[in-house]
């Protein structure tokens, strides 16, 4: 089904035809046939690193590298679309009189802040998450523990939590309320800090 362009769409690729062709590229990673509207590029994203989730091909030696590969071209061209999805918002807002000091004191700008790559387990997967604070999640299936990267790269691990708790917050249409209500208060979590960064899992 082809996707509905979004209106930052015919903007974004009148461009330089570099970021045209970057446009184009990190759409068709997606299966999208153009920059859509926010909600799709959501949807998208999310129905794919969920068939994609390395986690399950931990049976299949064959199958589990392209997996871990897939995954990664997928949070790439996520994050390349969604941060010209924010552009394109930002220039619509400032063009239409807001200063831009007052538009980023009422966007989410994660995607802009420093913060480290990864999780602490090297065997989990990092899937980041369209929230105003959580910035990404990860889930380790045979420990059943849960990662939360949060914005000023602090980082969660949340204990026994099942798998279907992650797949729903990857899922979810607010990743943020999502935790607040059924993750948040429900397991028993720590802190990961740079104390023990090394920490082996």
């Amino acid at each position: 089904m082809q996707q509905k362009p979004s209106r930052q769409n015919s903007d974004e690729t009148r461009g330089h035809p570099s970021m045209r062709e970057d446009v184009q590229r990190n759409c068709k990673i997606l299966g999208l046939e153009a920059l859509p509207a926010r909600a799709d590029l959501k949807r998208a994203y999310k129905l794919l690193i969920k068939q994609w989730h390395p986690d399950r091909f931990h049976n299949n030696p064959e199958m589990e590298p392209l997996a871990v590969q897939k995954t990664q071209q997928l949070n790439l061209a996520y994050k390349f679309l969604l941060a010209m999805l924010e552009k394109g918002d930002d220039e619509s807002r400032n063009g239409n009189g807001a200063t831009r000091r007052q538009t980023e004191n009422t966007r989410h700008r994660h995607l802009w802040q420093t913060y480290s790559d990864g999780f602490p387990d090297t065997d989990v997967t990092e899937f980041f998450l369209n929230s105003s604070h959580v910035v990404s999640a990860g889930y380790n299936m045979t420990r059943k523990i849960l990662f939360l990267k949060f914005l000023g790269d602090e980082i969660f691990l949340y204990f026994e939590v099942p798998e279907f708790i992650f797949d729903h917050l990857l899922m979810a249409q607010s990743p943020g309320k999502y935790a607040l209500k059924f993750i948040y208060n429900r397991f028993r979590y720590r802190k990961f800090t740079p104390l023990i960064r090394n920490h082996k899992f």
